[in-house]
């Protein structure tokens, strides 16, 4: 009986509400969490190599573009990541200049193409899906999802 007292119960939370919504949210955090303590990592290890440091300045913005993927917030950090080669006070200035240069291009290199396919799909300027849902008819949204586009719909 408490194996099927269990089980009840984790249906009851899996299909609840505002515990999938909680469910969701989650997903989300944590590989944004993840993606984000790996850019800081290979920032750090960008400092501290003499060969391969602009592969893992670049990858930083690779996976801090993964991070923005998955949590817009996350690009309120990337700014950030690219100045912290000057916070730092040991090492060349060149050096300094041309990882953050790195990141900064490598993160727009996938984000630009991501940018403009937004702006053709949605006829806005906005830099992640998660503003559609801000800027969108909520109403309309769902007469599109259940009934498609129709003429009579298009207003």
């Amino acid at each position: 009986k408490p194996r099927l007292v269990a089980g009840l119960a984790a249906g009851m939370v899996a299909f609840h509400p505002v515990l999938a919504r909680a469910s969701a949210e989650v997903r989300r955090e944590v590989p944004a969490g993840f993606f984000l303590l790996l850019a800081f990592y290979l920032l750090l290890l960008s400092f501290r190599t003499r060969r391969l440091w602009p592969l893992y300045a670049v990858l930083v913005g690779v996976v801090g573009f993964f991070a923005f993927m998955t949590r817009v917030e996350a690009a309120v950090l990337m700014p950030l990541f690219c100045a912290a080669p000057f916070v730092k006070a040991a090492g060349a200035l060149r050096k300094k200049v041309l990882i953050a240069v790195c990141i900064f291009v490598s993160f727009w290199a996938l984000e630009l193409p991501y940018y403009i396919w937004l702006h053709r799909q949605t006829g806005r300027l906005m830099f992640s899906q998660a503003v559609i849902r801000k800027v969108e008819d909520p109403a309309r949204s769902v007469e599109l999802k259940l009934f498609g586009a129709s003429d009579e719909g298009v207003r």
